[in-house]
């Protein structure tokens, strides 16, 4: 049992210096890895794109300039920009990658669309509403209230008097 006992100990002797021996280069190893994720995020920020978490890539983010205003995000801001200049200039895609990005253009095309569309239908029904609420109080002033609700059920169900 002893041996046992010994054999533990030394092996665990064995297994704590070792570990004292490399705690600084795993230590420094981790740090600069940890780093080197968080600047690539950074610059794809920079770029103006945004993890999307869900489907585990990356897209153009819509509400730009949040990210990057931090003074590390500006010192890679200022690192990455000649360099972005020059990939853009020699950017070469895959037909996978100008297949994926026509798509989020066509998207964010038909989503724009969809959105300019309803804020133009919202303003018209408004300027329609209010002519026709002026129209019908001022012809309300002039006339009965029972030629009023005549006139609104007229407008609601013109087949119905």
């Amino acid at each position: 049992m002893k041996d046992k006992q010994s054999e533990v100990y030394k092996l665990t002797a064995k297994l704590a210096d070792d570990w004292a021996e490399n705690a600084e280069q795993h230590i420094h190893d981790t740090v600069n890895e940890m780093l080197t994720d968080r600047i690539k995020e950074m610059v794809l920020h920079i770029c103006g794109f945004e993890k999307d978490y869900i489907y585990k890539q990356w897209k153009v983010d819509h509400c730009n300039n949040r990210s990057g205003n931090s003074p590390a995000g500006q010192v890679v801001a200022e690192a990455v920009h000649d360099r972005l200049k020059y990939l853009i200039g020699n950017l070469q895609l895959t037909e996978g990658e100008l297949a994926e990005l026509r798509c989020s253009a066509r998207d964010h095309y038909l989503k724009s669309y969809h959105t300019a569309m309803k804020r133009e239908a919202e303003r018209l029904a408004k300027q329609h509403a209010i002519e026709y609420t002026r129209k019908e109080v001022g012809n309300a002033l002039n006339g009965s209230a029972e030629s009023v609700r005549l006139r609104l059920m007229e407008s609601v169900n013109p087949t119905n008097p």
